[in-house]
């Protein structure tokens, strides 16, 4: 406050103000309360872990990738005891989220850790916990927090808010990977006049979204009547919102090798979304900054204007000092082994949520409605202002689902396309 009037003083004339409820703030005090504020971290190692675990702990637990919008490293398979699982939870960034999905949860390899996700508090989804029984779940303290409703399980479910930032989106971009295998198949039957052959659709569905897009097609046709299908979605969906909102780093604990695959499936577009929205939103404020010339229209496509981007443009389009987040993906199986995928994130991405919401998806908001893309071609780089032709829910291009929990009827064709023809930039081996 002192410093808002300060500023008004100097400056001679009185700032902008902004109203919550019946209280009045300078603009400034509150640009100045909400911008991120980096935090000490700080590691309290205890003398009485052993020392052959702590190593190995101590470096999974406080292992942060630096590189914005970038992945740590090709994950590997790494054998690790179990104590250092128990190490790897104790000693990550104290505010940092341990989000659990089903297939961990009701699994046995969470025995050996499970004290330290309880001391730290773990959290999943609501969906997850209604799923579990104490039948199925095969660790003994696991079972009894959850049905006790216990105060160290948080469980989240989707808020108005989270809808408002693009949750559905983010969850219907990943579940039409599982769904794909129908669509596919009711392409053949449309365009053929036949039934998909057991062993035509998923050749097609590999044609179009290599091995990997193929054996989660597979495993959505398997599960099609799994009421449980799509809860990994939305824990990854979830746990995006949560880091960016709370300016927290977020670790995913999965035995699901599929849910690692649509871990780096998310980070891949919500990545590319947010560079698309930084560029477009500083061509609005800077057009003369950026060189254009017009593509003449062509079979039925309208006439669009191409926005070169010089070479390093995403270090003058991306905020200069953000506060970095991590995104963390503990894939888990017997033995123990352990494969991880880090993900940079950073907490501006918040504006690009917000506008995903609010335009149902988007890049950006725009009086006429216009989308932005970033592209590539032989002269480099560009971004595009366009109208987006848009799939509806119902289609049979885009399935509806009553297990998933969408409250958009539209999604931007090219989105589906870009994720169904994505390729990992890594060599699958959470998939061997």
């Amino acid at each position: 406050q002192q410093l808002g009037q300060t500023v008004q003083l100097i400056s001679g004339f009185e700032t902008p103000s902004i109203q919550f409820g019946p209280f009045h703030h300078s603009q400034l005090d509150v640009n100045y309360a909400v911008q991120p504020i980096e935090r000490f971290r700080r590691t309290i190692v205890d003398p009485i872990v052993d020392d052959t675990h702590l190593n190995k702990g101590l470096g999974l637990g406080l292992f942060r990738n630096p590189e914005r919008l970038t992945f740590s490293a090709q994950p590997e398979w790494i054998d690790i005891p179990a104590p250092a699982l128990g190490d790897a939870i104790r000693y990550a960034e104290p505010s940092a989220i341990m989000m659990c999905d089903r297939s961990i949860l009701i699994s046995d390899i969470i025995r050996d850790f499970s004290e330290r996700l309880i001391e730290r508090r773990l959290y999943t989804t609501r969906n997850i916990v209604k799923s579990i029984s104490p039948t199925n779940c095969r660790c003994p303290r696991i079972s009894k927090a959850l049905t006790k409703n216990s105060r160290f399980i948080g469980q989240y479910s989707p808020s108005d808010q989270d809808y408002e930032h693009g949750y559905d989106y983010y969850l219907a971009l990943l579940a039409y990977r599982k769904q794909y295998g129908s669509v596919i198949r009711k392409q053949v039957e449309l365009e053929f006049g036949r039934t998909a052959r057991p062993d035509e659709w998923p050749q097609i569905v590999e044609h179009y979204s290599g091995r990997n897009g193929r054996i989660i097609a597979e495993f959505g046709e398997r599960n099609s009547n799994d009421r449980n299908m799509f809860l990994p979605e939305e824990l990854l969906s979830l746990g995006l919102l949560l880091s960016i909102s709370q300016g927290a780093d977020v670790y995913f604990l999965t035995a699901d090798p599929i849910m690692l695959d649509q871990f780096i499936s998310l980070c891949t577009s919500v990545s590319s979304h947010y560079l698309a929205h930084r560029v477009g939103k500083c061509i609005e404020a800077h057009p003369t900054d950026f060189p254009v010339y017009s593509l003449e229209a062509q079979r039925n496509k309208p006439a669009v204007d191409i926005h070169d981007l010089s070479p390093g443009w995403k270090n003058t389009v991306l905020p200069s000092h953000p506060f970095l987040l991590n995104l963390h993906c503990w894939l888990l199986r017997p033995g123990p082994g352990i494969c991880v995928s880090t993900f940079c994130v950073e907490r501006p991405m918040h504006r690009l949520l917000a506008e995903k919401g609010v335009s149902k998806g988007l890049n950006i908001c725009r009086p006429d409605g216009k989308n932005v893309q970033v592209g590539q071609t032989m002269r480099g780089d560009f971004a595009t202002f366009h109208s987006e032709e848009l799939l509806q829910l119902n289609d049979w291009n885009f399935p509806k689902d009553e297990r998933l929990q969408l409250q958009l009827q539209t999604l931007p064709k090219i989105d589906i396309a870009r994720v169904v023809n994505q390729r990992t930039p890594f060599n699958p081996v959470w998939f061997v």
